[in-house]
């Protein structure tokens, strides 16, 4: 009877250690978290992540030729500065 209590004893305090470190690994975890959303974020609203939306796009699409990243590049500054851009 005394090795059960023992045993049940060493369970709860492994118990409670995982538990602490669990709160201590999401209290560092959450900045990491913030952090990556607000790069995911920039990245798109630059323009960055649009050669990667680009492969994404591709593969949904189905087998076909895939530009490379130079490739892709070029192309964006041709239709960038394809037409005519004035102010009047």
């Amino acid at each position: 009877m005394n090795l059960k209590f023992e045993i049940s004893n060493l369970k709860w305090i492994i118990e409670s250690d995982k538990r602490k470190l669990h709160s201590r690994f999401t209290i560092f975890q959450f900045p990491i978290s913030i952090f990556r959303r607000l790069w995911w974020w920039l990245r798109h609203v630059s323009g960055d992540a649009a050669y990667d939306n680009y492969l994404s796009w591709a593969a949904r699409r189905g087998p076909g030729p895939v530009c490379t990243r130079e490739e892709f590049y070029v192309e964006s500054l041709r239709r960038r500065y394809r037409g005519v851009s004035r102010c009047c």
